[in-house]
């Protein structure tokens, strides 16, 4: 019979015990095991149909909520969107995605990610967001992270003495925290006050359309570090697997626009250079000489290129991939 310790042992929630000794902390290069999933809702399928079937139709309420403002008061939204052809209903969807109805309709889809592998350094870069998210965080108070994975700035991993430097602070570290658990009174709590902002973190997302598309106006930008950046476009190929009309239009504010945006306000942050993206643009504040995140990593990380800049939004390309959800009645 399952007793609570069982339950507790699965979901994590029972101590960890601490092993002195057990293991030592790996050292990995920036985005490299960052892994992003789309939890709710579900891509689940059942067992003879294909995933997509199972996912709720955004588009079709999108439409709805866009239109609702028009007409009489029996115009159905519902009724306007099964009279019109796939064609119509993607007309309207796109006009939604490029902001030229309602913002109301961009609020409507809302999704879950579960986000591995970063850094709690871009956790809490990423946790500033507050209208339309919600986190849920890896805490570190209750269960021994003596053994905790370390991310390291790519920077740092590829040169060989301050890599050596950068593994015995942390090791330092490491040792300090073992200390305080044999030695003192065995609280993670306390030890806890050594662990690196490099440590291995582990975070759920949940956030709506709109808030996203905010989210990676900011995170899809090279100024911004290095597994911040490596998780927005991580969380845009997972949502563009599931709903690809949805995750074509999300790019940086410096592709919307056509330009470096990042040094447009010296009174706060500008202190990294220019990715030079769209040509270089230095500001008075530039302290450091390299962008916060290498494209080139990025997409090493990605596993595909990224967009050029000034490519056009491949909205067909989407929309032939998505076209199921706009052939659907209600």
């Amino acid at each position: 019979m399952q007793t609570t310790d069982d339950l507790r042992e699965i979901l994590g929630t029972k101590p960890k015990d601490y092993r002195p000794a057990d293991k030592l902390p790996r050292f990995v290069r920036g985005g490299a095991e960052i892994q992003v999933r789309m939890v709710s809702p579900p891509p689940i399928s059942a067992a003879h149909y294909p995933a997509k079937w199972t996912l709720p139709n955004f588009y079709a309420g999108m439409f709805v909520m866009a239109v609702s403002t028009w007409g009489g008061a029996k115009d159905s939204g519902v009724d306007k969107w099964n009279r019109c052809t796939s064609e119509q209903r993607r007309m309207v969807v796109q006009a939604i995605l490029e902001r030229r109805t309602i913002p109301g309709a961009r609020e409507l889809p809302s999704f879950m990610f579960e986000v591995t592998g970063a850094s709690r350094s871009a956790f809490d870069q990423i946790a500033r967001g507050r209208v339309g998210y919600t986190f849920a965080s890896m805490g570190v108070r209750d269960n021994s992270h003596e053994d905790t994975d370390i991310v390291v700035p790519p920077d740092v991993y590829d040169d060989k003495v301050l890599f050596e430097w950068f593994k015995n602070a942390v090791l330092t570290g490491n040792t300090a925290y073992r200390r305080v658990l044999e030695n003192g009174d065995k609280s993670f709590q306390s030890a806890r006050a050594v662990l690196p902002m490099g440590m291995m973190h582990r975070f759920c997302m949940n956030v709506n359309y709109q808030a996203l598309s905010a989210f990676m106006g900011q995170r899809l930008m090279f100024e911004e570090q290095y597994d911040t950046v490596a998780v927005a476009y991580k969380m845009k190929q997972e949502l563009g697997r599931h709903y690809a009309m949805l995750a074509a239009p999300l790019q940086g504010t410096c592709d919307a626009v056509g330009r470096c945006v990042y040094h447009n306000s010296e009174l706060f942050s500008g202190l990294f250079k220019g990715c030079e993206r769209y040509g270089a643009d230095e500001g008075h504040y530039t302290t450091f000489n390299e962008s916060s995140a290498n494209p080139k990593d990025i997409e090493l990380w990605l596993g595909e290129p990224l967009p050029k800049p000034g490519a056009k939004i491949p909205w067909d390309e989407a929309y032939e991939q998505d076209k199921h959800f706009f052939q659907q009645q209600l």
